[in-house]
């Protein structure tokens, strides 16, 4: 018997794999494994008693094995952010490496999330511990066929619930960096992304973005790029804002949109100064591959500026 369990890393996934371990081996022998990205093959073979696989980052290949071999999983979740144990105003642009694993967790969580025989313990739908202990009793019962536990047991469970971090709950809607991973629900993201101009890089001098204005004086080269988010499969349309000054108007540009390979492509000149915003639809394979936007000037230039403003993420109907 094996049940995968998936979710966003942090203590509450940590307490989550525990809690269910702990329920299963009071009636039988179990063990335990934990897999990255690269772990697939042999993951599910034959095992005595009850093999627990947890994951954050599941490859992609496992969502149709599970619905296959009809694998129960159970998925552990809470606000993105809030599983970094930090408030979303506090990260700053070095922690960005954090905020990008944590977008490639939700966006290969969210295929396995729709998988049939699956149980969705969701943090904000809980007040107590002992109630997600029950929850996560009857699956036990019904996925392993054992008997209820003792309610010794699931009190001590309960209590052990990691304390909420302070930025969950309905605060967590009105941060900056929300938009940041689709606001996911449940495990499954159910709104666009937003990626503001401080999140890429400077294509030239390989550095941060912290000006609303880039100088176009010099050859033509990689204005901006970044800033290396993953999204989930599916098709989306991207809608890059930037701005122009009068003498950067006529100056051709190349949009390009990245998933492994180039997925998107366009070209764009400003007929006249102010904010503009161009769209690309593609189509997104590769949830384990970050996403990267490029902006490249066609032509060298001897004077102008120009703005990366945001970029602006949805998806498009099924």
């Amino acid at each position: 018997m094996t049940i995968l369990v998936i979710g966003y890393p942090g203590a509450f996934f940590n307490w989550g794999v525990g809690a269910l371990r702990s329920l299963i081996a009071s009636h039988m022998r179990v063990t335990h494994s934990h897999i990255d990205l690269q772990d697939f093959s042999g993951t599910f073979g034959d095992a005595e008693g009850c093999h627990v696989v947890s994951t954050n980052f599941p490859n992609p290949l496992l969502a149709n094995y599970c619905a296959r071999a009809s694998i129960p999983i159970v998925g552990f979740f809470e606000e993105p952010v809030c599983s970094l144990g930090r408030d979303q105003e506090e990260l700053p642009q070095e922690a960005l490496a954090d905020l990008r694993a944590i977008s490639a967790s939700v966006a290969l969580c969210a295929d396995l999330v729709k998988t049939e025989n699956t149980l969705i313990v969701d943090r904000n739908r809980f007040a107590y511990g002992h109630d997600i202990v029950r929850k996560l009793q009857g699956f036990v019962q019904e996925a392993c066929g054992i008997a209820e536990c003792g309610e010794d047991l699931l009190k001590e469970l309960g209590q052990g619930l990691p304390k909420a971090h302070q930025s969950e709950g309905e605060r967590v809607e009105n941060r900056p960096y929300t938009e940041l991973f689709g606001r996911p629900k449940s495990g499954k993201p159910t709104a666009g992304y937003e990626w503001d101009y401080p999140l890429f890089m400077f294509g030239e001098i390989n550095e941060p973005v912290g000006s609303m204005w880039l100088d176009l004086t010099g050859p033509a080269r990689t204005l901006y790029y970044g800033p290396y988010f993953h999204i989930p499969q599916g098709s989306y349309e991207f809608r890059i804002a930037m701005q122009f000054s009068e003498d950067a108007i006529g100056l051709p540009l190349t949009l390009e949109v990245v998933n492994k390979n180039v997925i998107g492509r366009g070209k764009v000149a400003a007929a006249t100064a102010g904010k503009f915003a161009a769209n690309l639809v593609v189509d997104v394979a590769y949830p384990q591959e970050p996403i990267e936007v490029r902006i490249k000037s066609d032509e060298g230039a001897i004077f102008g500026h120009v703005g990366l403003l945001n970029v602006s993420v949805s998806r498009r109907p099924a």
